[in-house]
């Protein structure tokens, strides 16, 4: 449970950005600064997801179904590459 509230955090997180994200725009401001904060709310989406597979792979460790973590270990590699 207390990975669920660290996910719950970040994406709550992400959230914020991109209501400032869409702010920003809105109010015109300059194309940089918009940039730079889509840059930093898609770390904090890998972060999110990062977090959810890593919950997820625990999980899967824990109930003895090891045969389900290759596959989410596989889909990190097509993630990052």
């Amino acid at each position: 449970m207390a990975e669920n509230k660290k996910i719950i955090h970040q994406l709550n997180r992400l959230e914020g950005q991109i209501k400032a994200l869409k702010k920003m725009y809105k109010d015109d401001r300059e194309c940089l600064e918009i940039i730079q904060q889509v840059t930093a709310a898609k770390s904090a989406l890998n972060r999110a997801a990062n977090l959810i597979l890593e919950e997820e792979t625990c999980h899967f460790i824990e109930e003895g179904k090891k045969e389900k973590v290759l596959p989410i270990i596989k889909n990190i590699f097509k993630i990052n590459n």
